[in-house]
């Protein structure tokens, strides 16, 4: 699930590209699964077992995707999110300036299955 604050006419829509630390990519289709919720557009995007498993072994770098308007006339805007926590954010385990270990929650995440 990818969110982000946005004004309740703009919506994450659009393909989502995983870039991975290796430079592969996995590409995301959208099948319009998407909400407001508080302030926030959120959207579900489908990963295959395949991707998963790439996932646990390789560390995600950024994703780029794209926030779209209902207001017609309005451009889109091509966003990235890049696996870095700059802040320190309170209460996480992740030093400030350090990638998240996506690859190894991704395989908790397979593991428990």
């Amino acid at each position: 699930m990818l969110r982000m604050r946005t004004t309740q006419h703009d919506f994450i829509g659009g393909t989502v590209i995983v870039v991975l630390q290796d430079g592969s990519s996995i590409k995301c289709v959208d099948r319009g699964r998407r909400d407001q919720v508080n302030g926030e557009s959120r959207a579900l995007y489908t990963l295959t077992k395949a991707e998963l498993e790439t996932l646990s072994s390789i560390r995600i770098a950024f994703i780029r995707f794209n926030v779209k308007s209902e207001i017609n006339g309005m451009p889109e805007s091509a966003c990235s999110a890049a696996n870095r926590n700059p802040w320190g954010v309170r209460g996480s385990a992740v030093a400030p300036d350090t990638d998240y270990d996506t690859e190894v929650e991704v395989a908790k995440l397979l593991a428990s299955r």
